[in-house]
């Protein structure tokens, strides 16, 4: 089994044959997400540890166990969640996203977008793992590079554009924000809807990027998103860590995740952001 590196809650995890081989100390001290689906109140070195655990022992994330398909939405508005929305209701009909073990991958089964993407957060590399690899693909899903997983969202629009694809949805990092725009290149006229995750940290003119070139933006724990991203927004999906749109389709799809939402909703209109009093800290 191979090496792979996440950051969660800004520290760097590294796990090696299914097992965490080493922790750096959390620049975040707290997550409102974290705290909710977690009961973490304090992010610390051992609260990285516990929630990575759980990723490996109750999703088998990183070794032959990995869980690939869920109904659960563990999280309101998601960008796996909206994504999953979107393809059920036709919004889109392929979601370009990033599994360890397997890196780029294209699917378009909703169960299997929400399956892949519940708990991943911030996969900075992976490795090939055959066994995850080869569930992946026996349940539909295409890998775009299966000899060294190599995480390229920009290959895979081009890919699910091979395919056949006309309405794909893509995560990108703010980390890499020029992902947006040559995305924007590869997929022309076509609908691509470009979602930006794992913002916690970006810059300045990473949050300028980002803002003209996606559809919808996650605040995680982003100064820059809260204040640029924002103003550029027409809709906000939540309070505590918002999700910014910033496009037509990316309102559909905000839309189409309100229809498919389980719990009352509150709507209103005003300026953005509208931010609940806990918010991540601190913002970076």
């Amino acid at each position: 089994m191979g090496r792979h590196v996440l950051e969660v809650a800004g520290s760097r995890v590294v796990i090696e044959d299914g097992r965490i081989v080493s922790i750096s100390k959390p620049r975040t001290t707290r997550c409102p997400l974290r705290s909710g689906l977690y009961g973490i109140e304090k992010e610390t070195v051992g609260s990285v540890r516990k929630t990575v655990e759980f990723y490996i022992n109750k999703w088998g994330m990183f070794t032959g166990h990995r869980v690939i398909r869920t109904e659960s939405q563990p999280i309101s508005f998601g960008v796996s969640e909206i994504f999953a929305s979107g393809l059920k209701q036709g919004v889109l009909d392929a979601v370009v996203s990033v599994c360890e073990g397997a890196g780029t991958v294209i699917s378009n089964q909703p169960d299997i977008v929400e399956g892949i993407g519940a708990h991943m957060t911030g996969l900075i590399s992976t490795n090939p793992e055959a066994c995850i690899i080869d569930k992946l693909v026996d349940n539909g899903v295409t890998v775009l590079s299966p000899e060294d997983a190599r995480i390229d969202q920009v290959g895979g629009v081009a890919k699910g554009i091979e395919m056949g694809y006309r309405r794909i949805g893509v995560t990108v990092t703010g980390g890499k924000p020029s992902d947006g725009p040559k995305i924007r290149r590869t997929s022309g006229k076509l609908d691509c809807a470009i979602a930006c995750v794992h913002n916690t940290g970006m810059s300045r003119n990473a949050a300028r990027k980002v803002a003209s070139s996606c559809d919808l933006v996650t605040s995680c724990a982003s100064k820059w998103a809260r204040e640029i991203v924002a103003k550029r927004s027409i809709m906000q999906l939540g309070l505590r860590i918002p999700v910014f749109v910033l496009t037509p389709l990316g309102k559909e799809l905000a839309l189409a995740r309100l229809r498919d939402f389980p719990k009352p909703i509150i709507v209103g209109a005003g300026s953005i952001p509208v931010l609940a009093e806990t918010q991540p800290h601190p913002l970076r």
